[in-house]
């Protein structure tokens, strides 16, 4: 298994939990594994140490990464074993599981600087007791977003205020036109031979967004929609009509599978992931990088790029980090014969099966 050389940020949520993502290289070779000490028999563990099966092997935290094991702070699931599932950290909205999970979050309606009218969610904040009374993900790690500073004098959240009960003056804004299209490399799929992600955001676009007369928190705060009215929207309140598909698509975010101002929600996609073995759902909202941006139906945004990278769970990082291969299984690696007259790989993982339309969210 081969990792992305170079490293992307997304700002994304996980139902299990918010991750500002980074792909890094894969180390030549594993890390001793560690094992958490526990009270009982090797095969009657205590009921208290929150453990299922005895011989679980814990990583060490720095695998993968530059940073010693002695600069990682504690896995999270030592903190709160309930965080390796199952469970549902954003409560503002409702989960809709099936064939295609999807999620229905609160919409909200802005004025940006320039004038123009856009929509947006909330889906994190560095505010402890508001994302406890918002239902949403308490990411205190997003208070570090804002550090970084590119040639521009821009961090990686946008510094505003709250004026009469909303967000003023935002500056950055989404071009959500482009048509979501990738083709796959020559040789191999990955690296690709052309990607256009289906929105992309202007040089001061970010979704991160700090409250500057609200304690300088920092708010995960996404546009999903454009300059749009009321009216034009609320046609997709019950989901998106095939013969309007394309006009949409060209207005708002590919994730949006119905949006409805009247009733102030709108609905996403999710995707698919695993954690801690355990299979979790992600919205995905925004990358840093044209291709994650593409492939998981996001927003690309380069002004998260200021986000410093590679520090992992090492002091004032904002990130966590993310593996992703790139030459996994696809489906033309499936044996003839297979059982079942099957057509999909069972083990489908990685780039080259993403890029080839493999996965589950395609709309390329």
């Amino acid at each position: 298994m081969r990792a992305l050389r170079d490293g992307y940020m997304a700002a994304t949520l996980i139902i299990l939990g918010i991750h500002l993502q980074t792909c890094s290289s894969t180390p030549s070779r594993l890390p001793k594994p560690l094992r958490r000490r526990q009270s009982g028999s090797p095969f009657n563990p205590n009921p208290l140490s929150g453990f299922d099966d005895p011989t679980v092997n814990i990583a060490d935290p720095a695998f993968g990464t530059a940073i010693a094991a002695g600069y990682q702070g504690p896995m999270a699931s030592y903190e709160n074993h309930a965080l390796v599932g199952p469970g549902d950290l954003l409560r503002s909205g409702t989960l809709n599981y099936g064939a295609n999970p999807n999620l229905t979050l609160p919409l909200y309606q802005g004025r940006s600087a320039s004038n123009q009218t856009y929509w947006w969610i909330v889906t994190d904040s560095s505010d402890e007791g508001n994302a406890q009374q918002l239902g949403i993900n308490f990411s205190p790690k997003l208070r570090f977003a804002a550090q970084g500073v590119d040639s521009n004098s821009l961090t990686g959240a946008e510094q505003l205020n709250i004026v009469n009960n909303t967000v003023y003056g935002r500056r950055g804004l989404v071009d959500f036109s482009p048509e979501r299209m990738i083709v796959p490399g020559n040789s191999t799929p990955f690296p690709p031979a052309m990607v256009q992600p289906g929105s992309v955001g202007d040089a001061e676009y970010t979704p991160l967004i700090q409250l500057m007369n609200a304690g300088y928190e920092v708010w995960n705060a996404p546009i999903v929609a454009g300059d749009l009215d009321e009216a034009y929207l609320n046609q997709f309140c019950d989901g998106v009509p095939a013969d309007q598909e394309e006009d949409f698509r060209s207005k708002v975010h590919d994730q949006v599978l119905a949006i409805c101002p009247r009733a102030s929600t709108v609905t996403l996609a999710t995707v698919r992931g695993f954690s801690f073995g355990k299979s979790v759902l992600y919205l995905i909202s925004d990358g840093s990088d044209p291709l994650p941006a593409t492939l998981d139906g996001g927003t690309f945004a380069p002004r998260l790029s200021v986000v410093r990278t590679g520090g992992d769970d090492s002091l004032f990082s904002a990130i966590e980090r993310f593996f992703v291969n790139t030459n996994g299984y696809t489906n033309s690696d499936l044996p003839p014969g297979a059982p079942n007259n099957e057509t999909h790989h069972p083990w489908r993982q990685g780039l080259d099966s993403a890029i080839l339309g493999e996965g589950k969210f395609e709309r390329i």
